[in-house]
C-alpha cells in the first residue's frame, strides 16, 4: 500500500474510534434520552457514511483497482 493510502487509512481509522468513544460515552453520560439529540443521529450518518471508503482502501490494499462508473 502507497504510503498516502496508509496516512488516509489511519487518519480514518483514528476518526472512526474517536467517533465510537464519543457516542459510548454519550450513550453512557446520557442514557436513552441522548438518541434523541440530532448530535447523535449526525454522528451515526458519517460513521455509516465511512463504510464505503474502508471497504475501497481495503479493495486497494489487496492490489486491484477500485471500479470506475
Amino acid at each position: 500500500m502507497p504510503r498516502k493510502e496508509w496516512v488516509i487509512w489511519w487518519v480514518m481509522v483514528c476518526g472512526y474510534v474517536l467517533m465510537t468513544a464519543t457516542l459510548l460515552y454519550g450513550v453512557w453520560l446520557f442514557g436513552t434520552a441522548f438518541f434523541l439529540r440530532i448530535n447523535f443521529w449526525i454522528t451515526l450518518f458519517i460513521m455509516a457514511a465511512m463504510i464505503p471508503s474502508f471497504l475501497d482502501l481495503k479493495r486497494r490494499k489487496n492490489g486491484s483497482t477500485s471500479p470506475k462508473p
